[in-house]
């Protein structure tokens, strides 16, 4: 509990060094507008791989960042669950005081403007990226399990893509030397629940499995991402001798690239199966 505790606090001040904050200095409020900041109309859209490990994700993120205008960061331990404390914790301390709890003795807290500042917290943490010249951010995670984490994700987050990387042969994928500390059976499940998650959400959640890898599934994936104009021309291939290996110099695109304004129509939008998983 301890190292958990440094860890989120070790987070916490590398994200305030990342925004210019002093130690201490709270993060700063949501941009100023009506209602506070508009949760969709950031100049970056939000785009995320959920991939459940040896599943070729880091290719994925390869292919990807080599499309100008993207930037996709790497893992990060979990980051969402660290967002979701804070979060929650939040919540709960505003609740206590409507509830006149003296412990808690605060001004009301702004469930939206705590949301654009989460939103903020997570950009920090990608690391530095041209802004001017990047239309979609996001990142790769394979940590993500649940169906509770992944609904909270989409209330930080409700016009977010998100990109599901699994394995059709998952018996092949448990023998990973990486994938050991995990019953094949629980891979199983985690697949399932998250092209499950996918099909229910087309409209917003994309599926790309290793075993369909090629020049074409990619483009495929980029015109899903509203990349127009371009094309994939070689492929990466990471981590193709078993290990943690890149492999971005073989992820080749050609042509002017275009990335349109996603269509966000209903992309906020939740399912009985979706909320049932979490109370927010």
């Amino acid at each position: 509990m301890k190292a958990a505790a440094w860890l989120a606090a070790l987070a916490a001040a590398r994200a305030a060094s990342a925004l210019g904050l002093r130690p201490g200095q709270a993060l700063p409020a949501a941009p100023a507008a009506p209602g506070g900041c508009d949760l969709c109309g950031g100049r970056q859209q939000w785009l995320f791989i959920m991939a459940t490990g040896r599943s070729g994700s880091t290719t994925m993120l390869e292919m990807l960042n080599a499309v100008p205008g993207f930037y996709l960061a790497g893992e990060n331990y979990g980051l969402l669950e660290k967002v979701w404390q804070i979060y929650e914790s939040t919540m709960n301390a505003s609740q206590r005081v409507e509830d006149g709890d003296a412990r808690f003795h605060a001004n009301p807290v702004s469930e939206h403007s705590l949301l654009c500042s989460l939103q903020l917290l997570v950009k920090a943490t990608l690391g530095e990226f041209a802004a001017d010249r990047t239309s979609v951010v996001g990142f790769k995670e394979i940590r993500h399990t649940s169906g509770k984490q992944r609904t909270f994700w989409k209330k930080v987050f409700p016009c977010a893509r998100f990109i599901v990387n699994t394995r059709r042969n998952t018996t092949r994928q448990h023998n990973s030397q990486f994938q050991k500390f995990l019953s094949l059976s629980s891979l199983e499940a985690y697949t399932s629940d998250l092209e499950q998650w996918q099909a229910r959400h087309p409209e917003y959640v994309h599926k790309l499995q290793l075993e369909s890898y090629s020049v074409g599934g990619f483009n495929q994936l980029l015109s899903r991402l509203g990349v127009f104009g371009c094309n994939f021309t070689d492929m990466a291939w990471a981590n193709k001798r078993g290990d943690w290996r890149g492999d971005d110099t073989h992820a080749r695109v050609s042509g002017n690239c275009q990335i349109t304004r996603w269509d966000t129509t209903g992309m906020d939008s939740l399912g009985p199966q979706d909320l049932n998983t979490t109370v927010l």
